[in-house]
């Protein structure tokens, strides 16, 4: 059984996690009185952890992965339909616009991205493994999916060049659309795009951004960044 200085640890790795902007981890902190009063907690609870009987210990964990990925439905992600989904009624002779096209897209798109966020949760997918250069740090290929439920797609190493110097930087993954292959319009007003790109981008930053899926944590250290072995990127279960 861990002692009470590792469960400390694994609490601080676990917060950091899902609040990367948490630098402060020193012993003055109220966040770390917090984490040692709950490690106490946590040591106290696993010295009876075997005197649960096992089926019970079954129905415990599905328990919490449930709560799990409830908790996990961001407070800045998409409010749920208040009305419900409305989709297209298609009917013979019925005359189209952009607009119910859209609608039709519309309405896959957001269904999948509300099972995505609330069936599934957010993080790294697979893949998205960083090393860092010497001035460069590398995105290995991988998928992701946001907190707003987009599916991040990574299909080939990618270097984003690093500041000379710094302190504390976290790489942070979003999906982005991008609009391309550009067409004339009929009227002869000009060019439209025919076609929406879907994308990822990659930001360095201080403190993350709303729907950003932070990958790594960088600090500069003995002249040279280096990565933050005691964050630990979210991972969808």
């Amino acid at each position: 059984m861990p002692d009470i200085g590792a469960l400390a640890e694994d609490l601080k790795a676990a917060v950091q996690r899902y609040r990367p902007d948490w630098t402060d981890v020193g012993a003055r902190d109220p966040g770390t009185t917090l984490i040692e009063v709950f490690t106490f907690l946590g040591e106290e609870l696993l010295l009876r952890a075997n005197q649960i009987p096992e089926r019970v210990r079954a129905r415990l964990v599905a328990l919490a992965s449930r709560l799990e990925r409830q908790w996990a439905y961001p407070a800045g992600a998409p409010a749920l339909p208040g009305t419900g989904f409305k989709r297209v009624r298609y009917f013979e002779g019925q005359f189209l616009s952009v607009d119910d096209l859209t609608t039709e897209q519309s309405y896959f798109r957001e269904k999948q991205r509300l099972r995505n966020r609330l069936l599934v949760g957010w993080g790294i997918v697979s893949g998205l493994e960083v090393s860092v250069g010497k001035t460069v740090v590398t995105v290995s290929p991988g998928v992701a999916l946001d907190p707003d439920g987009n599916e991040v797609i990574v299909g080939a190493p990618v270097d984003v060049t690093l500041p000379v110097r710094g302190t504390t930087m976290l790489l942070s993954l979003k999906y982005r659309e991008t609009e391309t292959d550009p067409v004339s319009v009929s009227s002869g007003t000009g060019l439209e795009a025919s076609r929406v790109q879907e994308g990822y981008g990659l930001d360095l930053a201080a403190a993350p951004s709303p729907a950003v899926i932070p990958i790594a944590k960088l600090v500069w250290r003995s002249s040279r960044w280096s990565l933050d072995r005691r964050f630990r990127a979210r991972r969808v279960k």
